[in-house]
Parts: structure tokens; sequence; C-alpha cells
């Protein structure tokens, strides 16, 4: 067994700094990556308390723990190719030079930039998990785990607040809001009526994939802490049963289909892992077409649908068509959605941004190498968890397998890849399913020279990941200055400032990035309210021009035309909309006609 390590004070306060961010991180890092909607950080300390930073920010303290990191521990002197982590983590440091290839064919630079600013920050932070795991012993891998059982359980008891209270307390006070007059919008609204428990995420279906992460492992220790009371027996299904609820609870009342799809089929996985008879393997997939296809029965006659189960392989479809287009380079960052609006022949008129799939949205934007490297890093990550699996059984492996099976499951019918909480928690576990227990290193000049090339290989990108989380928490702290300063923040209701102010943010916003068509159409949006049909006809050519198969901006330059009088031009830019989305129009089209027959 090897010695115990002496840390330094600097080794001491990176892994405190890691283990908080690891049972923080979905109370923190759960807002979603949406390229165009800015997300500012919390401006007093009563919001830095309650409400989650932005994906910016985790992209800062990536990098930050990165340098620190570097400081602390260096670069390992025993490392090879042969070694399962280092292959792992060398995935991860190419994700960035992956997505540099989505540049290529993108439309516009916004999409791009900010995909590649977040996947510097997934590396950095691979990184860092990576070389702290590897200097420890197995005794910090284990409170590792544990802060993410921590904050599956901090996260539930949170969504339990919001599922029994919080909605009920929501909707009484838009009630009375709309009883003063104020105007609430529709997205809030909407996510009052629709009980779907997301807690400190963006949707509901994050706090699933949470759930599938970490659910688990929660269990497992749960039973571990009960061993601890007597009687063990009694207590540690005192311990594991409040934890199934606790946890089982919320993760039912997200309502996540995919979720428990993926839940489902990692139980089977590792059922047919664990078991050793040919009847009872049997006996499980049996078990498990059957739950299945029950669960296909309620969805479609008492639960939400297959409507978005149709979006997902109208998503898929699209994805198809544009790796066939572009296999090289794909269509570039950004540009799913405008394809998309062309080729969309199913479903209703909702237009995604991403194709609900991380394989799809890497192979769609970036072509043939970037389809491949995530799916060769979804499935090394799995093969080598099930081989230490296998050489080293333990309950507690098994679960750390069951919540990489199923999050890369469910990351194939959603959007967990933008959440860096996720991202966050997929890479510990990952790394702790790779860990081996090895001998302290020998100060010898054998490998100082490697170490010195990984040092300054690493320091480099922390350096750019760095500079990264700088621009892009300008960026979006002056956009969402400025979309408050003209009254378009998403979800919230105010009034506009001065035509004055509003322009002097827009000014500063274009500064720190001139290739954001999305400050154009809202900058447009401003001068359209204020009934300035020109100005705002010249802006929104602008970002025509920075995406001409947008169809949103060729509707919002057909209003601007109409409002002026220039009909005839309102129908070219109208028709041109039509055109970049078919769908939409004829579900149009058939509505008035009902709507017409309903009359007559």
């Amino acid at each position: 067994m090897p010695e115990k390590k002496i840390l330094t004070p600097l080794q001491k306060t990176v892994n405190i700094l890691l283990l908080i961010a690891a049972a923080i991180a979905p109370l923190k890092f759960g807002v979603m990556l949406l390229p165009g909607i800015p997300n500012a950080l919390p401006g007093s300390l009563w919001e830095i308390l309650l409400n989650a930073f932005p994906p910016a920010f985790f992209a800062f303290y990536a990098g930050i723990m990165l340098v620190l990191t570097l400081c602390a521990y260096g670069f390992p002197l025993k490392i090879s190719w042969k070694d399962d982590c280092f292959r792992l983590l060398l995935t991860y440091l190419a994700l960035p030079l992956v997505t540099l290839i989505g540049f290529i064919d993108a439309d516009s630079l916004e999409s791009p930039i900010v995909e590649l600013e977040y996947t510097l920050s997934l590396s950095a932070m691979a990184v860092t998990v990576a070389l702290v795991i590897k200097a420890n012993d197995s005794g910090f891998v284990r409170k590792l785990l544990g802060m993410i059982c921590i904050g599956t359980v901090l996260t539930a008891l949170w969504g339990a607040h919001q599922y029994f209270f919080g909605f009920a307390e929501m909707r009484e006070f838009l009630a009375e809001e709309e009883r003063k007059g104020t105007f609430i919008p529709p997205e809030i609204k909407a996510r009052a009526l629709d009980v779907r428990t997301y807690a400190t995420f963006t949707f509901a279906s994050a706090l699933a994939a949470m759930f599938c992460l970490g659910g688990a492992l929660t269990l497992c220790r749960a039973h571990q802490c009960g061993s601890r009371f007597e009687p063990q027996n009694i207590s540690q299904k005192i311990f594991a049963g409040s934890a199934l609820l606790l946890c089982g609870g919320i993760f039912l009342t997200t309502r996540g289909r995919g979720a428990f799809l993926a839940v489902i089929a990692a139980a089977a996985v590792c059922g047919f892992i664990k078991l050793k008879s040919g009847k009872l393997k049997l006996a499980v997939a049996a078990g498990t077409l059957l739950l299945i296809v029950a669960g296909a029965f309620y969805i479609h006659y008492a639960g939400r649908g297959f409507g978005s189960m149709t979006e997902r392989v109208s998503y898929l479809k699209s994805s198809a068509q544009m790796l066939v287009n572009h296999p090289l380079t794909g269509d570039g960052w950004g540009d799913f959605a405008f394809h998309h609006s062309r080729h969309k022949d199913m479903g209703n008129e909702e237009l995604a941004k991403d194709p609900h799939n991380i394989v799809a949205a890497f192979a769609g934007q970036c072509g043939i190498a970037g389809g491949l490297l995530i799916s060769w890093l979804l499935l090394y990550t799995l093969y080598g968890a099930y081989k230490n699996l296998r050489r080293d059984f333990s309950y507690e492996r098994m679960s750390i397998f069951f919540g990489l099976t199923a999050f890369s499951i469910h990351a194939l019918m959603d959007l967990d890849w933008q959440v860096p909480a996720l991202m966050f928690w997929y890479m510990i576990l990952s790394f702790a399913a790779f860990y081996k227990a090895e001998p302290a290193e020998d100060n010898d000049d054998d490998g100082r020279s490697h170490r010195l090339i990984g040092c300054i290989a690493l320091s480099v990108v922390a350096a750019v990941a760095l500079l990264g989380s700088l621009h892009w928490l300008a960026a979006d702290n002056a956009y969402s200055n400025f979309l408050q300063a003209a009254g378009q923040t998403p979800g919230a209701a105010q009034a506009a400032q001065s035509r004055l102010t509003v322009d002097a943010y827009a000014q500063k916003t274009l500064k720190l990035m001139p290739y954001s068509h999305s400050v154009y159409i809202a900058w447009g949006n401003d001068a359209m309210r204020r009934g300035d049909y020109a100005t705002a006809l010249k802006r929104y050519q602008t970002a025509q021009k920075m995406v001409p198969r947008s169809h949103a901006i060729y509707k919002s330059m057909g209003d601007a035309c109409e409002r002026m009088g220039d009909t005839a031009q309102a129908a070219v830019y109208f028709r041109k909309a039509d055109e970049l989305f078919p769908l939409k129009k004829a579900i149009y089209d058939q509505r008035k006609q009902q709507k017409s027959t309903a009359e007559q």
C-alpha cells in the first residue's frame, strides 16, 4: 500500500478548492450555454449566494484552477501513452482543436468563438481534475466522490422545495403582478404552469442528467454511511431508502423521458455485468424491454406524447445532412438552426439551435473529426471504467460506471454537454474510474525533460483558457447591460432606457464582439420599438449579411419595410423567410385554414 503523501500548503489549497467546486457545481455551474443569450455575473452579495454563475465564470474558474494546479503539482514524472488516464486527458485536450474546425464554414463567428472558449475551459478543468487525482491517494478520490454525493443531495433538497412550494408561490406572485397590471413574459408564465422540477439548472432535463450522473453513487454512499450505526442492517436500509426517496422522487418530477430511458438502459447494462446466470440475464433483458414498452404506452396515452422525440429525429436527420454536405469541416458552429429550418419536414414550428445530441453536434458542425473525437471520448471512458470495474469490483465502482453509462446515453438525447456542472462531474467520475494507486514519484532526472515540456504545454492551455474566459466575461457583461438598457433581458419585464443610453451600450458591446449578429438584431428591435423603422432595417440588414440563412432576420426586415409602407419589399423579405423555413409557413397556413373552417 503506498505511503500517505505529504502535501504542501498550495497543494492543500488546490485540493480544497476542487472539493468545494465539486460540491457546489450543480448549485453554481448549472446554467446552460446558449450562444447569443448572455448571462451576467451576480451583482450583489445576496445574488452571489443565491444565483448560479454564468458559463463564462466557469471558464474563468477552470483557467485559474489549472494555473494553481500546475504551480502546486506540476506535470507528472511517470506518464506514458499506455496510461489510460493520459489517453483520456489527451482526448479532452483535443476538444478545442476540433472545435476550431467549426470556424471554417460558419456563417457567423458568434457561436464558434463562444464554443471555443467553452471547450478550452473543459480542457483546462479536465487537466486540473486529472493532475490532482493522479497526484493524490485514494482517500482524496473518495472525498471528491463524496462531494458529488453532497451536491446531489443539496440540489435534490432545492428541487423538493421548488416542487412543493416554489411553483405555487411563483403562480401566486405572477397572478398578483398581473392584477397590478404588470406584464409577465410568456416564458416565465410557462415555467410556472409546467411543473417540471429544474432546481438550480436552466432546464429540467439538465437536473435529470445530474441524477443520472450522481444518483447511484449517492445511494451507494448512503448505504455505506448506514454501516457506521448499529444495528447496521436497519441503518443501511434507512439511509439508502431516504436517499432513494429524495433523489428518486425529485428525479421523477423532472419528467425527463430521455433520462428515464437512460437509467433503465444503464441498469440493464450493470445487471448484465454483475449477473452470472444466463437465465437471470435473459430476465433482465425481458424486464427492460417490458419497462420501455410500458413507458411508451404511458407517454402516448397519459403522458406528454412523442412530440419532442419526433423533433429529435428531425435534429439527427439535419445533422446527418450537414455532415454529408461538409464531411471534413461540418457546416460550422451555430449553423445547425439555419440548415434545420430549411430542411425540417416534421414536428412543430419550433426551431432548436442544437441537435440535442453531443455526437451529432460535433459531427454536423465540425465534420467527421468532431464526431469521431466525441464518440471516442464517450466510448473510451466507458471502456476504461468497465475494465477497472472488472479488475477490482466494488459497488462504488459499479455506481460510477452506472452514472457514466446513463449520462452517456442521455447526452445523445439532450444538451448535457452545454452545462458546465454536468461536464465537470462527468470528468471527475471518469478520472476517478480510471484511478489506480501508484507509488510516490522519485525525484530523479529521467523524466524532468518531458515534465518541463508538459508544464510549458499546459501553461499555454491555461493562458489561452484564461484569456478566452476574460473576453467571454467582458462580452457577456456588456451584452447583458445592453439588453437590460433596451428592456430586452430574457424573462424579465423592464422599461427601456433612453436612445442615447441604449446606443452607447450597443456600441460598447460591439467593440467586444463585432461579429455578433444577435447584438445587431437586438439593436434593430430597439429601433423598431421606438418607431425608427429605417434605422431598424439597416441594423437587420447588417445582421443578415452575417447570417444570410436566418429566416427570423428576413421576417424582421419584412416587418420594418411593412411599417415604412414599402409593402412590395416587405413581401420579398417575407417570401424569403418562408423559403428558409417552409415548414413554419405550412403549419401557419394550415392553422389559418382550420380557423377559417371553424368560423364558417
